[in-house]
């Protein structure tokens, strides 16, 4: 593990998708970080050209796994699901790898090839991947060198949700979940246009999201015991999940919020809102994830979660979990 008085050499990989874009706008204003290997698999020449708000200098080059590995400390793979894997396997373990695709998310082999039709190639390194969820695994991350950066439904609902889960107090949940388009991707689609989605809202994927499994294994949930419905909403990012949780036995609003106080209260990220309600605006461009609780019955409670697909659903996430890794304030560049 390098230095931490030097700075961390940083390279990605798939750097022109959404994802891609905001780890590179990220790290550049990091203050521990010099990025060093920047690759795409379809675009190569000078960065400015892409991104025109991007210093002189920057260019995007083919993968080249042994140039990543001479000149990188950590890569983040911004690429598709399935295709992640064969990088991460070549990577791994001489550099960190921090990979933003489902590819190392699930532990069983089976349960991915169900979900993503495709076999899994290196069902031997699953073992070895920590799920980058740092409110949870904070130690685990410490000292990995593989990395599952969770997606950006299940952070927002396993957050939403772990106090609860923790307690034993889920007997049942329905999840009604909205998110930006930005979470499909840059994949060119008539359903994803502006003129399609402006104005609109439209479920998809109903019960059937491959985001279930993820949610399940972390939170130790039973298929039959979860109802997911995701929405996509005309606007360019954000996600919000509104949990409608039944449980095993009452809990008052009052002791449910302490409950969540006590869960959170090291969690920098984590803004329990009181009375207000979490919005799209309040969490758009941070790496934050606002949780509200109304209790409506004895044994129902509604817990709403809104969080910034891009960053603390995919690409300021995984600096957090790089700035723990390398020893860092997982708070610097985040701010």
């Amino acid at each position: 593990m390098p230095d931490v008085d030097k700075k961390i050499k940083a390279g990605i990989i798939g750097v022109t998708g959404h994802t891609g874009e905001e780890l590179l706008r990220l790290l550049l204003r990091h203050p521990s970080v010099e990025i060093t290997y920047l690759a795409s698999r379809q675009n190569h020449g000078p960065v400015k050209e892409i991104y025109p708000w991007t210093p002189q200098g920057l260019v995007i080059s083919e993968i080249d796994i042994s140039k990543i590995k001479a000149s990188c400390d950590c890569v983040f793979l911004a690429l598709p699901h399935t295709v992640s894997q064969e990088f991460a396997a070549q990577l791994y373990p001489d550099v960190v790898v921090i990979d933003l695709s489902a590819d190392f998310r699930l532990k069983d082999p089976n349960t991915y090839e169900k979900w993503y039709k495709t076999k899994h190639l290196y069902p031997n390194l699953l073992k070895d991947s920590v799920y980058g969820l740092p409110e949870i695994f904070k130690e685990q991350i410490k000292t990995a060198k593989l990395i599952a950066n969770p997606g950006c439904y299940p952070t927002s609902v396993i957050l939403g949700l772990y106090p609860l889960v923790k307690e034993r107090l889920i007997k049942s949940v329905f999840i009604d979940a909205k998110s930006g388009a930005s979470g499909a991707g840059k994949k060119l689609s008539n359903n994803l246009l502006f003129v399609s989605l402006s104005g609109e809202l439209k479920p998809y994927k109903v019960n059937q999201h491959q985001h279930i499994p993820e949610i399940l294994q972390i939170l130790g949930l039973h298929e039959e015991g979860i109802i997911f419905v995701p929405h996509i909403v005309g606007i360019e990012r954000g996600i919000i999940s509104t949990m409608y949780v039944s449980l095993t036995y009452g809990k008052s609003q009052e002791e449910i919020g302490q409950l969540y106080e006590q869960y959170y209260r090291h969690s920098h990220f984590v803004k329990l809102l009181g009375e207000d309600l979490p919005s799209f605006r309040g969490v758009a461009h941070t790496n934050q994830c606002h949780i509200s609780i109304r209790s409506v019955a004895p044994d129902m409670v509604i817990v709403i979660s809104a969080i910034d697909n891009l960053i603390k659903g995919a690409s300021g996430q995984a600096i957090q979990n790089m700035n723990l890794i390398f020893g860092l304030d997982e708070k610097e560049g985040l701010l």
